[in-house]
């Protein structure tokens, strides 16, 4: 999950206001991705697919994950116990 509380205010301003953050990392806190739990909930091994598409309600770029069995039983887990927070992908 993304920790906003400690995140540069102006940073979050924009995370809340949807605006595109970098996913890249930097040595200045002013420009660097956003703040992350330190917590791997999941990795790689439970890709079994990634496509770039569009999301079907707003036609903006997306990317629809394919997850296996496993994959997919702890991210619904975790999202269930994570509603309303953001969640970083990298």
């Amino acid at each position: 999950m993304v920790d906003e509380d400690n995140m540069n205010p102006e940073r979050s301003q924009r995370l809340r206001a949807g605006r595109f953050l970098s996913a890249t990392s930097s040595t200045s806190s002013a420009t660097a991705s956003p703040s992350r739990a330190q917590q791997v909930v999941l990795t790689g091994d439970r890709l079994t697919d990634a496509q770039p598409g569009f999301d079907n309600q707003t036609q903006e770029p997306a990317v629809h994950l394919t997850l296996d069995a496993t994959g997919a039983r702890i991210f619904k887990e975790y999202t269930r116990e994570n509603v309303g927070k953001r969640m970083a992908i990298s």
